[in-house]
Formats: C-alpha cells, sequence, structure tokens
C-alpha cells in the first residue's frame, strides 16, 4: 500500500498513518511522515478490510476505508487544518462564510461530495467539538482569523 499524503501548516509536523483492521482497535500497521505533501508506504499488508486513519497536529483526524486485495493498493490521502473546509490550506474568512451558510440552512461547501466528505468537513468545522456545528465553532473561527484568543491555542 502506497501512495501520499497532504496536509497542511507546519511543514516539518509529523503526520501519523494507522492501518488499523475493521472491527480492530490496534493498528496492525504504522508509520510517521514529515512534510505537508509526503510518500508513504506500508509493505506486506494482509488482504483484508481496514481503517486507514491519518492525523496531525492541528488537523482533524481522517479516516479512509480500504479494501487490501492481492493487487497493491494505490490511495492519496489528504487532512485539513480544523477550521478549513475549503481544503485551501489556511483558514479564512471563506471558510467562515461556508460554516454560516450550513449552519442557516443555506447552499454550501458540506452539501458537495458524498456522506463521508461531509462527515469530515463537519469534523473540520466542529472546533468546540460540541455535538453540533454551531455559532460557537464560527466565533472561535473568527478570533483565530483575527489574531485573537481561541479555541486553537489549545487544539492538539
Amino acid at each position: 500500500m502506497s501512495g501520499t499524503v497532504t496536509s497542511y501548516g507546519d511543514e516539518a509536523g509529523t503526520v501519523t498513518i494507522k492501518l488499523i483492521p475493521k472491527g480492530a482497535t490496534e493498528a496492525a500497521y504504522g508509520l510517521t511522515v514529515r512534510g505537508n505533501s509526503a510518500a508513504y508506504s506500508i509493505e506486506d499488508v494482509a488482504p483484508g478490510a481496514y481503517v486507514l486513519e491519518v492525523s496531525k497536529s492541528k488537523h482533524a483526524t481522517r479516516e479512509y476505508n480500504i479494501t487490501v486485495g492481492d493487487d497493491d493498493v494505490v490511495k492519496d490521502l489528504e487532512i485539513l487544518l480544523y477550521g478549513d473546509v475549503t481544503g485551501e490550506g489556511s483558514i479564512t474568512t471563506a471558510d467562515v462564510t461556508q460554516i454560516k451558510r450550513y449552519i442557516n440552512g443555506k447552499t454550501s461547501k458540506f452539501d458537495q461530495g458524498d456522506a463521508e466528505i461531509k462527515a469530515y468537513l463537519l469534523k473540520v468545522a466542529n472546533v468546540t467539538t460540541a455535538d453540533s456545528l454551531t455559532t460557537a465553532d464560527v466565533t472561535q473561527i473568527k478570533r483565530y482569523i483575527n489574531g485573537k484568543s481561541s479555541i486553537f491555542d489549545n487544539l492538539p
């Protein structure tokens, strides 16, 4: 299994990749890479169904469902900074606009893609980790953009 993992923010930051067999709690394979565009490779993966978990500081952890068979799997991965729902690599007022549109029931970035992508974007936007996306998330993202103290100061 191999591919490229794209992340943002700290170029020297460590990206952790774990391959977890479906139904298990422990990773069967794991590795770390550095850089915002880094190649990864996991050798000798046994056939089966897995969850591929990708994480990095200040990013929303992302999970991909992967099935490994006899052929090599090539899967490019991307994780987004918390608050960056537009996926541009930085947190801007465009992200705030999309989140506010979603909260107000208007067409937004959250309407694009499948249910898995929508769920991930909601995770990216939900910086307060409340049960749902609220104006508190908008407030914290705006504070971050404006250089004020915010929940971003304490994100893992």
